[in-house]
């Protein structure tokens, strides 16, 4: 008697592993990406490194890079609920990193929250939870600008220079 086993996969199988989206694991590496450069912008930002190393020449090619990615995925067609989702967020991170104001900024989050919404519906959990992770980078990006041009407008003002000295 034999021990080999051969199986055949089922319609169902098959048609499930033709429907595997390839927009998952590429959004899954931008929000990786995205998280990962907020959390050196900040650790730089906050240590007391010496100024020759330079972090923000690297930070902007790496921004740059993100901002590419995620346009590169939006130029594939969606072929469900969850690529469109997954489409429509990675447009939302490519223009939060292009964007030149805080207005822009705030656009952005305020629909990357319809967009989550949405999801919340019509998506797999999965894809929810890394639309959900995105969406909490964007509003991280959102604080950050705020607070760079807050202290900016406050070194600008005069009394601001006499504490300096």
């Amino acid at each position: 008697m034999s021990n080999i086993y051969t199986t055949s996969p089922t319609p169902a199988q098959e048609a499930a592993s033709k429907a595997h989206s390839i927009f998952e694991p590429r959004f899954a590496d931008i929000v990786s990406s995205l998280h990962s450069s907020l959390e050196e912008e900040v650790w730089f930002d906050d240590s007391d490194w010496d100024p020759a190393f330079d972090w923000t020449e690297d930070a902007d090619a790496v921004w740059h890079a993100i901002a590419e990615d995620a346009e590169e995925l939006t130029a594939l067609p969606p072929q469900n609920a969850n690529d469109l989702a997954q489409h429509r967020m990675s447009r939302l991170i490519a223009r939060a990193i292009r964007s030149q104001s805080l207005f822009e900024i705030d656009d952005v989050l305020a629909r990357s929250a319809r967009c989550l919404d949405t999801a919340k519906r019509f998506c797999a959990p999965e894809i929810h939870y890394l639309l959900a992770d995105a969406h909490e980078c964007l509003d991280r990006m959102v604080c950050l600008a705020g607070s760079e041009i807050a202290e900016e407008e406050a070194f600008a003002l005069p009394w601001s220079q006499s504490l300096a000295a």
